[in-house]
């Protein structure tokens, strides 16, 4: 990968902001966009992207890095 990418292996951040808000989740993934000054985006629940939320993170993505799709 050419982006950092960050392993809580004692799912610390997962409790915080996903299992202790929803405690039976049928899922234990989460993906966060995380921007430089280290303020959270975008959170995504769960282990699978759809296409139309692959899209959105892209746009997210793209917004924050001040870019647009050609």
């Amino acid at each position: 990968m050419d982006f950092p990418v960050a392993v809580d292996a004692e799912w610390k951040t997962l409790n915080r902001y996903l299992l202790d808000q929803f405690p039976d989740a049928p899922f234990t993934s989460v993906s966060f966009l995380i921007d430089r000054e280290g303020i959270i985006r975008y959170i995504h629940p769960g282990g699978t992207i759809t296409d139309a939320e692959g899209k959105d993170l892209e746009n997210k993505v793209l917004q924050l890095i001040g870019s647009s799709k050609p």
